[in-house]
């Protein structure tokens, strides 16, 4: 709906287009190719994955802001 907020990660993407090609750019911070999936049909580009944050504090400590998402995304475009 129309000012409904996403909630997780969504990569950002810049789509460029002529009459040869289709290139798309994603922003992909913190994901690993090893951690990539792409599928290109007729109709629709997707790209899945799973982003991990690096540890920065002991195991024993509590976030106390977290706006990073870790975990599976996906987008299709």
């Amino acid at each position: 709906q129309l000012g409904e907020q996403l909630t997780g990660f969504v990569p950002n993407v810049r789509l460029v287009t002529n009459d040869a090609e289709v290139i798309a750019v994603f922003e992909l911070p913190g994901v690993d190719e090893n951690d990539l999936e792409l599928s290109l049909t007729r109709d629709s580009l997707s790209i899945r994955g799973y982003r991990r944050l690096p540890e920065l504090a002991p195991a024993d400590s509590v976030a106390s802001l977290a706006e990073i998402e870790e975990g599976h995304f996906e987008r299709s475009i």
